[in-house]
């Protein structure tokens, strides 16, 4: 029992009550080993008790099903779509486009396969005496049309100042919206559309 289910209980305790989110995507690959556990364990305890193993097997299951009830239904807790975002970007991005993604390098590059560059802005960024505008001008400036992509889990802008000031400086050209992840899309140089 406890070098078996302690740990998993706990865990999915602490998570259920929203100290932390219960995501599935980091236990899924762990998930079948806890479910072996749960089948011999379950069986051992069985054999001293009914309830008890009854009990264990709700305090297990419970948190399990509200972990995939919350990653099938509630966008808040999806997976981030980098797929869908990356699938937009390879429609609407050219070369000369830029992409810049906020505190995270390769999701995106996993599933973007189009033509543009994929940038990182870094919350170090920010520490620059003009608040970090010169190294986004810096990775900017040569390129027509930017593509900012945010993300739920790897966002380091709570303010939002990226977005802002290329949307300041810069025309709305396009947005996508996906579970977790957003893109907009801005002219950078004029005449770019």
């Amino acid at each position: 029992f406890w070098w078996s289910f302690f740990p998993v209980v706990l865990a999915s305790a602490v998570a259920i009550v929203g100290v932390k989110a219960y995501n599935p995507r980091y236990v899924a690959v762990s998930q079948p080993i806890f479910l072996l556990l749960l089948a011999v364990g379950a069986e051992r305890i069985r054999a001293r008790g009914r309830t008890v193993a009854a009990v264990v097997l709700l305090f297990l299951l419970v948190p399990m099903l509200a972990a995939w009830g919350r990653q099938t239904f509630d966008p808040r807790y999806a997976k981030e779509d980098f797929r869908g975002a990356a699938a937009y970007l390879e429609r609407v991005a050219g070369p000369e486009d830029l992409i810049l993604q906020q505190g995270v390098n390769g999701p995106l590059a996993r599933y973007y396969h189009g033509p543009a560059r994929i940038a990182t802005y870094f919350a170090v960024y920010f520490q620059g005496a003009d608040g970090g505008r010169e190294k986004l001008r810096e990775l900017l400036d040569d390129h027509p049309r930017v593509w900012w992509v945010g993300s739920r889990l790897w966002f380091e802008d709570p303010e939002g100042k990226v977005l802002r000031w290329i949307q300041e400086e810069g025309k709305p050209v396009g947005r996508w919206d996906g579970p977790g992840v957003k893109v907009r899309g801005v002219a950078w140089k004029e005449g770019a559309e």
